[in-house]
């Protein structure tokens, strides 16, 4: 899905469960499509499914760094302890 022209995504990230803020709408793009999932446990699954969903690229913020331009989004253990973070994605 990534590394083409036209093949990244917008996606609308909205509060789940328990959450608040939003809805966050996100479009990747050939500069700026990495996700970073800074949780301390590896890629969190919610991290992977923003990647996948948008063509992006997801990243262990603990293992490897990114330059900020290229962040799409940091998903951290924060965002993600707070409802059903998966529930959330469209």
């Amino acid at each position: 899905m990534r590394g083409g022209k036209g093949m990244y995504k917008t996606i609308t990230i909205k509060a789940g469960d328990g959450g608040w803020g939003g809805p966050l709408t996100i479009t990747a793009t050939e500069k700026c499509h990495k996700i970073l999932s800074v949780t301390g446990g590896g890629i969190h699954p919610v991290a992977q499914k923003i990647a996948d969903m948008t063509g992006g690229e997801a990243l262990d913020g603990f293992k490897t760094t990114a330059p900020d331009e290229e962040v799409l989004v940091e998903a951290s253990r924060r965002m993600l302890n707070s409802g059903d973070p998966q529930g959330a994605l469209e």
